[in-house]
């Protein structure tokens, strides 16, 4: 589900882009669309904290692995925004 959501941000970035909602050039590269990803990804955390979801035994590494599967989405998503772009 964390690539899957990862994915969804990346492409909403483009289709945001798309629909004529002005987004600087810069901010369609790897770098940014990743890192925006992981900060969507750090809230989700941070909500799912607040809200009361219970805490397992190995809670920061099913959340670090959370982390790096949004970001392997968003980056995933960035190739697909991105291939879809140049048509």
């Amino acid at each position: 589900m964390h690539f899957f959501g990862g994915a969804v941000v990346a492409l909403g970035i483009f289709t945001l882009n798309d629909v004529g909602l002005f987004i600087p050039e810069r901010w369609l590269r790897l770098m940014p669309v990743v890192l925006l990803v992981l900060l969507i990804a750090m809230m989700w955390e941070v909500f799912e904290l607040f809200i009361g979801v219970p805490i397992e035994d190995n809670y920061v590494a099913d959340t670090i692995a959370d982390l790096l599967l949004g970001m392997l989405g968003g980056a995933v998503g960035y190739s697909v925004g991105t291939s879809v772009k140049k048509l």
